[in-house]
């Protein structure tokens, strides 16, 4: 058994089947932690309808938006509350699997942005809107934070939509009030910072945190790190007490089947939602491992 390769087998088949080139320098963690970096960005193609909270700041700005944009944005809200694909209106770059192409407003704020246009057939992008919709999820509430042009550059870091957060609700920012970074770095040079390593931000009375825990050193996402790092060390004990106790799980299966297995066990990583299992195929046993949801 190896839940690690299994996983990662697991993994490649989406991706592939997305239409993502696998690299070879890949290792089966290194397609996990991509894979789970990826599919963040594709968070919101589910069937899970969500509850839609707007910004007193954006409220204000719907009267302003052109027809194309209004049309645009009510379809996305519409798609947020009946757990529609949001992916018409995200970047192309969210199947790409480049450092340097990562979306680090997302990967260091947990702040999406969807583009107010329409698709063509060649999908691309269609109308002269340049505005984007800022929004941040929590559990099945998504935020809409605010409508603005498209970033460039250094202005990816945006202290505006940081502030409409703590003002409508400062329990999604990693706030800690009465507390100073002991560098106070220009908003302009944030952004750049922020792609490889983890920055305090001096924040109105206190510091703020990378709300996604930022990135590491070479510039994959924190979260996804630390997730895959919890996964494996995970499937490393599992495997060990799976085989430390297989004489007991024998006894486990004669008394369910009254056949005692006389091979020694093998498992396959099965997952179902969130739950993890080792399932020994020849006995077609299910044993549960752990469920994400813990972690």
């Amino acid at each position: 058994m190896d839940f690690g390769k299994d996983l990662a087998n697991i993994s490649k088949k989406i991706l592939k089947q997305k239409g993502i080139t696998i690299s070879n320098e890949w290792d089966d963690y290194h397609i996990v932690m991509n894979f789970l970096e990826i599919q963040r960005r594709w968070l919101f193609d589910s069937k899970v309808p969500c509850e839609v909270k707007v910004s007193k700041q954006l409220s204000g700005k719907i009267s302003t938006l052109t027809p194309l944009e209004l049309q645009v944005y009510n379809d996305i809200v519409s798609r947020m509350k009946n757990g529609q694909p949001l992916e018409p209106y995200m970047s192309r770059l969210i199947y790409n699997t480049k450092v340097s192409k990562s979306d680090f407003l997302l990967k260091n704020w947990n702040i999406y942005h969807l583009h107010l246009e329409t698709v063509g057939k060649n999908n691309k992008f269609e109308g002269k809107s340049s505005n984007l919709l800022f929004f941040q999820p929590k559990d099945n509430v998504l935020h809409l934070i605010d409508i603005k042009p498209h970033p460039r550059g250094c202005t990816w870091f945006d202290r505006d939509l940081l502030e409409i957060i703590f003002d409508n609700w400062p329990s999604l920012l990693r706030y800690e009030k009465g507390m100073k970074p002991t560098i106070s770095v220009p908003d302009k040079e944030v952004h750049d910072g922020l792609k490889n390593m983890v920055m305090i931000i001096d924040f109105h009375d206190g510091m703020l945190f990378p709300t996604n825990l930022g990135v590491a050193s070479s510039g994959d996402s924190s979260w996804a790190v630390l997730l895959t790092n919890r996964i494996f060390n995970s499937f490393r004990i599992a495997e060990k007490e799976l085989s430390e106790h297989e004489e007991k799980i024998k006894l486990e299966i004669f008394n369910q089947t009254h056949i005692y297995p006389k091979h020694r066990l093998d498992y396959v990583l099965r997952i179902v939602n969130d739950d993890f299992y080792a399932y020994e195929y020849r006995v077609k046993k299910n044993i549960f491992l752990f469920s994400l949801k813990e972690f």
